[in-house]
């Protein structure tokens, strides 16, 4: 049986899938695009943004419409939530749906 892997090169990185498709994915510096949007990713996560969103989730969460989550959404949730142990996986499913 085939399993997905990545090669790693200095220049360019190779996802393997299982039936032998390869995706590459180019290395190297930041373009200026990317950089205007790393920045502003940074400036609103030290801001506050996460934090925002989380008590929005918490405090408006019986206006939110689960059903309109595609069937793929659903799926990957409920895979999430069976995946809760009494040790394991509630702090990674809670910061998920939110």
């Amino acid at each position: 049986m085939n399993e997905i892997h990545l090669r790693v090169y200095t220049n360019r990185s190779e996802l393997v899938l299982p039936d032998g498709t390869i995706q590459y994915f180019q290395e190297g510096g930041m373009s200026q695009a990317a950089k205007i949007r790393y920045k502003k990713i940074a400036v609103e996560l030290s801001t506050g943004y996460l934090e925002r969103q989380i008590l929005f989730c918490r405090d408006y969460s019986s206006n939110l419409d689960f059903l309109a989550l595609s069937q793929a959404h659903k799926y990957f949730l409920d895979r999430l939530v069976q995946s809760v142990t009494s040790e394991v996986g509630r702090a990674l499913v809670g910061l998920s749906i939110l």
